[in-house]
């Protein structure tokens, strides 16, 4: 029970990067004419913690009568597992591999970007909650000494309020903020229906809208184009998807049994945009569908990257000028204390 308990962390904690990286240095063996199993083996060797375990886990896979991809299971998403196990059966292995880590690279830059322009002013919001607990316990004890702070301007009285608030409550703040957070997550993973059609076309929404759409179309076209059929596709999407994805994916599936001819059609249930809709209708039925569907996608996932990084340059603009407002609330209040204090 425990070892499981700790299989399930350790593949919880391999997280895309190392996902991308395991997925790049086999792949540059393999092109450098090392057999896929005596890739693992040499990273299996040269690597330590949880590279080191997946390496272990894909190598008594492959020592059972299995394949590369079966022992990546659960190590890595179903639909990259599925990705290589095709690119093994079809000989085009290292080729697969390298698209299933730009995949992971591209879902990566996301949160990158996000954290990127939102690290430095929360850090700074944190130092300026320190300096207001220090202001009050070795300037502001000192003023009351003086004069009580029932006496003091309204100024000082708030910023006394507020450091204190800072000081007891700080733990509350962090509680309700990670609460906030995980619950805007889990509606936008899992709200469906007709309403969250209508969302959809608003920010933050539309900005979720538009990274699922992106990731299902560049993960749905490299399906395709190593061998497996658009419905099968779907069906491996869907298994490890979010409620949203999964939802709007029922609908193409539904579509499709429907007898939908065009996939553009099938495909148009209001998570891709109708630019990127219009463009596969029209090549939809060319041999070259799969790949419209990836560059389409990186297209889509690059102009993400670009919203996302305005969207988080205008929230890290504001918690910056909440950081000048604390500063400035702070010297006023030290200094208008401090002026009613010397005039008594």
């Amino acid at each position: 029970m425990f070892k499981e308990v700790q299989q399930k962390i350790s593949r919880i904690l391999f997280t895309k990067e190392k996902q991308r990286a395991f997925l790049e240095d086999v792949c540059a063996l393999v092109e450098d004419g090392v057999p896929a199993p005596q890739a693992v083996n040499v990273i299996y060797k040269s690597s330590t913690g949880l590279v080191r375990e997946a390496a272990h886990s894909i190598l008594t896979a492959i020592s059972q009568g299995k394949r590369l991809a079966d022992g990546m299971v659960g190590w890595f998403p179903r639909p990259i597992v599925e990705i290589i196990r095709n690119g093994e059966e079809g000989g085009s292995l290292a080729s697969t591999m390298l698209a299933a880590a730009q995949a992971l690279s591209e879902q990566m830059s996301v949160a990158t970007s996000i954290a990127t322009h939102l690290s430095y002013p929360f850090v700074v919001f944190l130092i300026a909650c320190g300096v207001a607990v220090f202001l009050k316990h070795y300037i502001f004890v000192s003023f009351a000494s003086i004069k009580p702070i029932s006496q003091w301007p309204d100024l000082g009285k708030n910023f006394i309020m507020l450091a204190s608030f800072i000081e007891y409550w700080w733990w509350a703040v962090v509680i309700f903020v990670f609460i906030l957070f995980f619950l805007i997550a889990e509606f936008l993973r899992n709200a469906v229906g007709e309403t969250r059609k209508i969302l959809d076309k608003i920010v933050p929404f539309s900005l979720y809208r538009n990274v699922v759409a992106a990731r299902l179309m560049e993960i749905l076209g490299l399906l395709i184009s190593s061998g497996i059929s658009f419905k099968d596709a779907l069906l491996i999407i869907q298994r490890d998807s979010t409620r949203y994805m999964a939802w709007h994916i029922y609908m193409m599936q539904f579509r499709l049994s429907g007898g939908r001819e065009n996939l553009a059609d099938v495909l148009n249930t209001g998570l891709i945009g109708n630019d990127d809709i219009e463009r596969l209708r029209a090549i939809a039925q060319s041999k070259s569908f799969e790949l419209a569907l990836i560059h389409l996608g990186n297209q889509a996932a690059k102009k993400n990257i670009q919203n996302l990084r305005r969207t988080s340059r205008i929230c890290g603009g504001l918690l910056l000028a909440l950081d000048a407002a604390l500063a400035m609330f702070m010297i006023f209040s030290v200094y208008g204390v401090g002026i009613f204090i010397a005039q008594q």
